[in-house]
């Protein structure tokens, strides 16, 4: 699929994820891309640098919890990748304000993305997702699965529900237009 003049927004950008996908997108795909957006809670100006073609970054400062200040960001988007939340498994962060980005934060993206008219959006979510399951049988068991394969879940940590339930709210949203 051609890219030429694209737009492509990473939300969470500057994060541990996020960074990496930022610098692969301006590395393999900057001599196409019109723009690569960086939306997070913490603007990276060392991030500048890395645009050195034709391809303008512009790094966002916001919140996900922000639905204007989101919808602005995803707007004339042609692709977004959501790689924001809070990982805690150690019980420190509170589980309201986890709920809040993981979950309400999902839910705003989804809107977002689909009052703008967003085609693609990727969602990195979590292996917390399908696992432990209840008998502790490995990951390996599973052959030829996908989103709807049956597997005895037992989310052990309020961080493994709440991508859960993000996830399902992005799977809910598949082909919405």
């Amino acid at each position: 699929m051609a890219r030429d003049g694209q737009v492509f927004v990473v939300l969470g950008g500057s994060g541990f994820l996020g960074e990496r996908v930022v610098r692969l997108l301006l590395e393999k795909m900057g001599d196409s891309l019109s723009e690569v957006r960086v939306f997070d809670c913490v603007v990276r100006d060392d991030m500048r640098a890395w645009a050195s073609g034709p391809c303008k970054l512009t790094l966002l400062k916001g919140d996900i919890t922000d639905y204007e200040q989101l919808a602005a960001a995803v707007r004339g988007a042609h692709a977004v990748i959501h790689a924001i939340s809070i990982i805690d498994f150690m019980n420190i962060v509170p589980e309201e304000r986890m709920h809040r980005i993981n979950v309400g934060g999902t839910q705003n993206v989804v809107r977002a993305c689909v009052e703008a008219s967003v085609p693609i959006l990727v969602y990195t979510s979590s292996t917390e997702v399908v696992g432990p399951n209840k008998q502790f049988d490995p990951f390996f068991r599973i052959h030829r699965g996908n989103e709807d394969t049956p597997y005895k879940v037992s989310h052990n940590n309020f961080y493994s529900s709440t991508k859960c339930e993000a996830e399902k709210i992005v799977l809910s949203a598949n082909g919405t237009k």
